[in-house]
């Protein structure tokens, strides 16, 4: 018989103290926390957009974005697979990663080295380009809910045979 599953996508404004930041620089960091057992998790597949605007005004392109995981066993950020998929907007890009499991994620990209000061780099980006869409949020949690029900059933349905 299945059974419901529960999974919660947070985004985190500040991570817990406990966990330090990655050296790269993070457009947002998020927390995904399940009630699936770790051994029954085979793996999270992950979607997320990031708007055009934050990459362009930081001087990156698509591929340099790349979705880590905070390992709590190793107590460092894993930076996962992340490939960029056929988008589907003109002002976003679209990405996809697979995660061992669940955990806090930083969706980063390479500090880019520059003789301006950091403060001075923060002020000249809008605002706007580190607010994550919310119909983006809606879409990463309907996928996430949908792989992880999948492989859960799949897995249980290997246990029974």
């Amino acid at each position: 018989a299945a059974r419901s599953v529960s999974i919660t996508l947070s985004k985190i404004l500040k991570l817990p103290s406990s966990i330090p930041a990655p050296s790269e620089k993070v457009f947002v960091y998020q927390s995904i926390n399940t009630d699936i057992k770790s051994e029954d998790l085979a793996s999270l597949k992950i979607k997320f957009k990031v708007p055009r605007t934050f990459l362009s005004t930081n001087g990156l392109q698509e591929g340099q974005v790349k979705l880590m995981r905070y390992n709590d066993k190793s107590a460092i950020w894993d930076v996962l697979a992340t490939q960029v998929l056929p988008a589907r907007s003109e002002s976003e890009a679209l990405y996809e990663a697979t995660s061992p499991g669940a955990s806090y994620f930083a969706i980063a990209v390479p500090q880019v080295e520059t003789t301006t000061a950091e403060e001075e780099i923060e002020e000249e980006i809008p605002a706007a380009a580190y607010k994550a869409p919310q119909r983006t949020v809606l879409w990463v949690i309907i996928g996430i809910v949908v792989i992880i029900i999948i492989g859960f059933l799949l897995m249980k349905k290997k246990r029974k045979e």
